[in-house]
């Protein structure tokens, strides 16, 4: 035999190769579903942040409400109304990942 492969080292490979994919893809798919939360997690956070931080610049109450739905993203706005004329909205916060916001009491 001279260098290089033969088919049958070449099916192992393969063969270990796929036992290894079949073994990581279900790891993994945890994994993404993990960050998808996190990432959900630390917006709403930041947002909570933003509101304080404008609420003590502006000198007045700041909310934080549902953009429709809360799966639809959320408004930071210095009335808790769409109808008040006065109101400002300091920012709109899309829901990046796929994750759905559910309040359970």
């Amino acid at each position: 035999m001279g260098p290089g492969f033969i088919l049958v080292e070449l099916m192992v490979t393969v063969a270990r190769a796929a036992i290894l994919m079949a073994t990581a893809v279900p790891a993994y798919d945890g994994f993404i579903t993990n960050q998808r939360v996190k990432t959900a997690s630390y917006e709403l956070y930041i947002s909570l942040l933003h509101a304080h931080s404008e609420a003590l610049k502006r000198n007045r109450d700041v909310f934080i409400t549902p953009n429709g739905t809360w799966a639809n993203g959320w408004i930071v706005a210095t009335s808790s109304t769409r109808t008040d004329r006065d109101a400002a909205a300091v920012k709109c916060q899309p829901t990046a990942s796929r994750c759905r916001p559910t309040w359970q009491p």
